[in-house]
């Protein structure tokens, strides 16, 4: 069948190879483990997949792996080895740094595009945090810009104890590592990182530090610290999970205490306190965690993640000034399982003429595991032109047992997915899928 044939939230046929059309699953001959952890188009129209690798010959997982490929799918050799770059990352005494990459900035500077990569821990499950252990400067061509850090790669000050960060459960829904944050174009020599420290009194807290394109810190940011922590306003533990800069102002969410968290600060790094009066808003409720984010044109922000035991997606909408948007579902945030027999939890979303896209995972027992991806009217309604008539859809991907990590949205308005076929304990392939959004 062809594209136009389609009904929005199929998987497109256009991408991918004629074997697998709609998803494109990537495998590295000298990796015994990897997962997909971030999807995101360039400006250029070509798709950057990231994740994390184990080769058999390092004690520990050390590499980070970025494969671009064309629009179609297809691996793009004029980058790296054949389409990917496997990145070995030094690890001077500390089992503690991540390599997992989850912000990318495409940085349009000079004669030559480059990539910077933030890299380190972004976990999903209860008291996990994120953590920027490096900045990785990659040339267009997919090589080390050895003029950026050593030999193009930064060692960041992790200000961060790993024992104080709270132990994860091991289960399938609280496992693995997930890649919400905004990739984004960079034009204004500046580059803003979501991550944690450690303060005493405290524990762990929600740091966003700000860089310039060389990884100098931006002393500018929060009158010459270059980062902004979320105890400057609120004194419990926390982390941030997404960011977005838009409009002279940088919105981040995550959790803080025992609730999902969104916050506002003004372009210099201090918190903006026209937003709910105190520059932060909370959502209480069991294991309430925002994933990601959304500014909308019209000033409203999104936020969805997941919360209860048993896990329903959440998604709740807030007005410029920060207060409850009454327009979104009559005031309240959507709890989300879908057919009331599956655990559900929202990694990612974006917007598209006047469409709010969620997706994350949709587990059913232990053995059934998928991609979900749904689709919202402004109101919060689920938009029923979406997935067959129901808003939403868990894509056929026969033979696999996908994990989904992270979501992007093309410029086209169509979904890319991204995760791994899960063993049960590690990653064994990257999918990525791409869904027809129809707008």
């Amino acid at each position: 069948m062809t594209e136009s044939q389609l009904s929005p939230g199929e998987l497109d046929p256009s991408f991918g190879p004629s074997t697998t059309p709609g998803y494109v699953v990537l495998k590295y001959a000298d990796f015994m483990t990897t997962n997909g952890q971030i999807v995101s188009e360039a400006p250029n129209g070509k798709i950057y997949i990231g994740g994390s690798s184990w080769s058999p010959d390092t004690v520990l997982g050390e590499h980070f792996s970025l494969t671009r490929v064309l629009s179609d799918g297809t691996p793009d050799h004029g980058f790296g080895k054949a389409g990917t770059t496997h990145v070995r990352l030094p690890r001077p005494g500390s089992d503690g740094l991540g390599t997992s990459p989850f912000q990318i900035f495409y940085l349009g500077s000079g004669a030559e595009d480059k990539i910077l990569v933030a890299v380190g821990r972004s976990a999903v499950g209860e008291g996990a945090s994120t953590q920027a252990s490096y900045l990785v400067r990659l040339t267009d061509k997919g090589e080390l810009d050895k003029s950026f850090g050593s030999d193009g790669i930064l060692l960041l000050d992790p200000s961060f104890e790993t024992n104080s960060d709270q132990s994860l459960s091991s289960d399938i829904m609280q496992s693995g590592n997930t890649s919400s944050s905004r990739s984004v174009q960079v034009a204004d020599g500046k580059i803003y990182v979501i991550s944690s420290a450690f303060e005493p009194a405290i524990g762990l807290i929600a740091r966003v530090m700000c860089f310039d394109y060389d990884g100098r810190p931006e002393l500018s940011f929060n009158n010459g610290k270059g980062y902004v922590s979320l105890s400057e306003v609120l004194h419990v533990r926390s982390s941030f999970d997404d960011i977005v800069v838009q409009d002279g102002k940088i919105t981040v969410c995550g959790w803080a205490g025992s609730g999902a968290l969104l916050a506002r600060l003004n372009i210099d790094g201090r918190f903006d306190k026209s937003f709910a009066g105190t520059g932060y808003r909370l959502l209480e409720g069991p294991s309430f965690v925002f994933k990601a984010l959304a500014v909308l044109p019209d000033g409203r922000t999104v936020a969805t993640g997941y919360g209860f035991p048993d896990r329903h997606g959440l998604l709740a909408a807030y007005t410029p000034e920060g207060q409850i948007d009454r327009t979104f579902n009559q005031g309240a945030p959507v709890y989300e399982n879908f057919d009331n027999s599956a655990a559900v939890l929202f990694l990612g979303m974006g917007f598209k003429d006047g469409k709010i896209i969620a997706s994350g995972r949709y587990i059913r027992g232990a053995q059934s595991l998928n991609f979900v991806t749904a689709r919202y009217l402004s109101n919060g309604k689920r938009d029923t032109t979406f997935g067959n008539a129901k808003g939403w859809v868990t894509p056929e991907l026969s033979g696999y047992r996908p994990l989904a990590h992270g979501m992007g949205m093309q410029s086209d308005g169509k979904i890319l997915v991204v995760g791994n076929d899960y063993d049960g304990f590690y990653g064994k392939a990257v999918i990525v899928t791409r869904l027809l959004n129809g707008v």
